[in-house]
This record gives structure tokens, C-alpha cells and sequence, in this order.
């Protein structure tokens, strides 16, 4: 398709302003998860026109992508929609897993031609929920380092603002207006999320980029800056590392010591400091974090919150039975989004603790009862991707820019904590978390391009 006549200048400009919008709304609409709330249709609006007009302007960009990005999100894709095309009752009575629903469906009179999913209005909504990511992963796959620092400022700039409104929650109550959505943790800090293990994973991914921020503050800065750059870092520290505990995320809580582990680690190393030294600020690092966090858990109530949690908490006794399921419908899955509807028929009375269980908690074993076999081979072969890129950047790691291997390795840090956060929730399926997810693994796509070119070159 030829593309309508724009100089590279515009073609980037229109870029960096798209990613804005993608990302704005992503973030302020995208919080929530559940198919009763209007709000994610707002990002998947603004990600429909934006694919509209790349199209039109012949900018989409995918021929640029290596073939396994491409079939990765070929099956992202293909997968739903396979899942959507109506089957003869001869057929579709003989999958897996469907006896029941062709009983009723017999008794009722409604036997016909289905499609394989026993949803279909919600797997129709599984593909809709990509559309932010797919776009926003299309506008980074082709944006220069300039624009992604952009977005990452901007990432980093709303998620502050929604973790001090995260503290205006919890300091305001359960009854708060500034709670933006009917089904949420009213008594925890959700910014602009409706569930706030979400909120806490994706705040230590802005401390994070707040990191990454003062090292390219600090790289640029003229004299007499340097305080105002700490000042700004440590007020933005300082509102997200008291609204991660007050999520009342135990995940967000272990992520954000994480981040902060590593970013000590970083300026160790760069400073280059004498072992015993690097010991001694280690040790008293520990010991100020534990004396903190205990300190501010107990005055906030935030500890025996997290006990309670946990004695409540019977999700990882059910991945045996998520296991079992899954098994009675392979090989092609019971449909996306289908779950709920899906637990129910196996639903034990132990598993009754729960108020309601949505989703699964551990995205790899939704997806494999509602995908199946092509959904695990899937998984499967997007973290091999993702494991091959990161090591081929590390690897290569002398070659590249410094600020393109600066921003992979946040985002190398970042999926890691979104990837590992999926063994015990969901937080991928929301466009907030999606869509920042898919630019930080475009990011990784376009090091991990140029480690490879620069080590061919090298070559020759």
C-alpha cells in the first residue's frame, strides 16, 4: 500500500503526539478490567482512530518488525478470532468440554451452528482490549530515543499524580469521591485503577522510570540544577514509595524493594565505592528499609490488612483445579474471557471464600483454559522471544547508545515485574498496564535490533 506523501519530520511528530494520546488515555480510562465498565472504551477508541490514520498514512510500520514479533501478534490476534467462527452442532458438540453447554442448549431448543467460544461476547471484547497495546506497541516499534524518553517522562508524571491521588483516597476514607470506580479497593490507594495490586505492580515500574529520569536530568544538566533534580526525585520517591504499601499489594511491596535494590546496586557500581564501603551502606540500607516499612505498615494499618489477606487467600490452592480445567478443554480452549462462567461449573465449596473470582489470579493458567493448546504454545514462544532479546542485549550490551541501552534495561526490569506479577494476578489485561507493557517491549525489540546489526557489522 503506498503511503500518502509526509516527510520523516511529521512522520515522527506524529508519532511522539499519538503515543501521548494512546498513553493519556490508557492511563486515566484504562484502569479497569471488568466488561460492565465504560471507561477502557475510551482508550480503545483513541487506539481505533490512531491505527486508522498509520494505516492511512502507510505508517503503520509492521514491515519493519522481525518475523516472531509478527507472529506473536499474529496469534494474539488469530486466536480470538478463530475462536469466533461458527462450527456446525457436529463438530462443535464433540469439543472438549462442551457436554454440558449442549445439553442445555438441546433442552432449550437453541442447538445450532457456534463458535468455538462459549462466550463469544466476551472473547469479541479480548480482541478489542488489544487494540491499545497492538498500536502503542506500533508507534514505539518506530519511535527514536528522544520520544521515548518523552513517554517515559510522561508515564512517570501520571503515575504520580495518581499515587498522590491514591493518598488522598485512603487519607479520605472508604466513602471518597476520589474513588473513580464503583467495583474497586476502597480501602486501599488505586489512583486512577480500579484494582489496586494493579496499581501497586505498576507503580514500581514508575520508580523505575523515575530513576531512569534523574540519571537523564543528571546527564543533561547545567550548573546549579543538581538540587532541583534531587528535590523533584525525592518528592516523586517519596509519593510513590508510601503509596505502594497503601495499595496494600503485597506484590507491589516486593516489587518496589526490588526496584530500589537495584537502583542501590546501580550506584554502587557507578560510583565504584571500596567493597567493605559498598558492605557497610548495604547493611544500614537493610536495616533503615525494614525499621521504615514495618513502622509505617503498623502505623497505617496496612500490616494486619496484609495478614488478613493472606489468611483469606486461596488462589494458589487453586491452580490444581485451574490445571484440571484446562485439561478438559484442550486442545482448543474454552474462549477468552470465558472463565467466569467456566469456574463456576467447577467451583468447590472451599473456593467460597472468595466474594467472586473473575479471573483466575494467574494470567498463564487463564490463558491456557481459555486458549488451549495455541495459547500456551503462544505464551511459550513470546517469553522465549523476550528471554532471547534481553540476553542478546546484555550481551551486546558495549555496542549500543547509551541512552538506547539505558531505556532497554528499564524495560527489561519493568516486563520482568509485569510478567512475574501475572503468576498471581492479571494485571496485562487492562489497557493501563497493557499499554505500557507493549511500549516497554518495543523498546527491547528495537535494542535488541540494533545489538544484532551492530554485532554483524562487527562481523565484517
Amino acid at each position: 500500500m503506498n503511503s500518502r506523501p509526509h516527510n520523516r519530520r511529521s512522520g515522527t511528530d506524529f508519532v511522539a503526539v499519538a503515543g501521548m494520546a494512546v498513553i493519556i488515555s490508557a492511563l486515566l480510562f484504562g484502569g479497569a478490567t471488568r466488561l460492565d465498565v465504560l471507561a477502557p472504551l475510551i482508550p480503545r477508541l483513541v487506539a481505533a482512530f490512531v491505527i486508522a490514520v498509520l494505516v492511512w498514512r502507510g505508517q503503520f510500520g509492521w514491515s519493519g518488525w522481525t518475523w516472531p514479533e509478527k507472529l506473536i501478534w499474529g496469534m494474539l490476534l488469530a486466536v480470538p478470532a478463530l475462536q469466533l467462527v461458527p462450527l456446525p452442532p457436529s463438530i462443535w458438540t464433540a469439543l472438549p468440554g462442551r457436554d454440558y453447554a449442549a445439553q442445555i442448549l438441546a433442552a432449550t431448543g437453541g442447538q445450532g451452528w457456534m463458535p468455538l467460544s462459549l462466550t463469544p461476547d466476551a472473547t469479541l471484547n479480548s480482541i478489542l482490549a488489544l487494540t491499545p497495546a497492538l498500536v502503542a506497541y506500533a508507534l514505539a516499534r518506530q519511535a527514536n530515543e528522544v520520544t521515548i524518553k518523552l513517554w517515559f517522562g510522561l508515564i512517570l508524571l501520571i503515575g504520580t499524580v495518581g499515587a498522590a491521588i491514591g493518598l488522598l483516597q485512603v487519607a479520605s476514607g472508604e466513602s471518597s469521591a476520589l474513588y473513580f470506580y464503583a467495583i474497586t479497593n476502597a480501602d486501599a490507594a488505586v489512583g486512577f485503577f480500579s484494582n489496586a495490586n494493579h496499581h501497586g505492580s505498576f507503580l514500581a515500574c514508575c520508580l523505575l522510570l523515575l530513576g531512569y529520569w534523574m540519571l537523564e536530568r543528571a546527564a543533561t544538566a547545567r550548573n546549579g540544577e543538581a538540587p532541583q533534580i534531587i528535590a523533584v526525585t525525592a518528592l516523586a520517591a517519596l509519593i510513590i514509595s508510601t503509596a505502594i504499601p497503601l495499595t496494600l499489594s503485597r506484590a507491589g511491596l516486593i516489587f518496589m524493594l526490588g526496584v530500589y535494590v537495584l537502583i542501590l546496586a546501580f550506584m554502587i557500581n557507578q560510583l565504584r565505592l571500596p567493597r567493605r564501603r559498598a558492605i557497610q551502606i548495604w547493611i544500614a540500607a537493610a536495616l533503615i528499609a525494614a525499621a521504615g516499612l514495618y513502622i509505617f505498615l503498623v502505623t497505617f494499618g496496612a500490616l494486619e490488612a496484609m495478614r488478613v489477606d493472606i489468611r483469606n487467600n486461596g488462589r494458589i490452592e487453586l491452580v490444581p483445579l485451574f490445571v484440571a480445567i484446562a485439561r478438559d478443554f484442550l486442545p482448543f480452549g474454552s474462549g477468552l474471557g470465558s472463565f467466569d462462567p467456566v469456574f463456576r461449573g467447577y467451583e468447590e465449596p472451599s473456593a467460597l471464600l472468595f466474594n467472586y473470582l473473575n479471573h483466575a489470579h494467574n494470567d498463564y493458567a487463564q490463558l491456557a483454559i481459555e486458549g488451549g493448546l495455541p495459547a500456551i504454545v503462544g505464551v511459550l514462544f513470546a517469553l522465549g522471544w523476550w528471554a532471547t532479546a534481553n540476553i542478546s542485549i546484555l550481551r551486546n550490551r558495549m555496542v549500543l547508545p547509551e541512552r538506547r541501552l539505558l531505556q532497554s534495561l528499564v524495560a527489561m526490569v519493568a516486563t520482568s515485574i509485569l510478567l512475574a506479577h501475572s503468576l498471581a494476578d492479571y494485571p496485562l489485561r487492562g489497557a493501563a498496564v497493557s499499554v505500557c507493557f507493549a511500549i516497554f517491549c518495543a523498546v527491547i525489540a528495537r535494542a535488541a535490533d540494533g545489538a544484532r546489526m551492530s554485532k554483524v557489522k562487527n562481523s565484517v
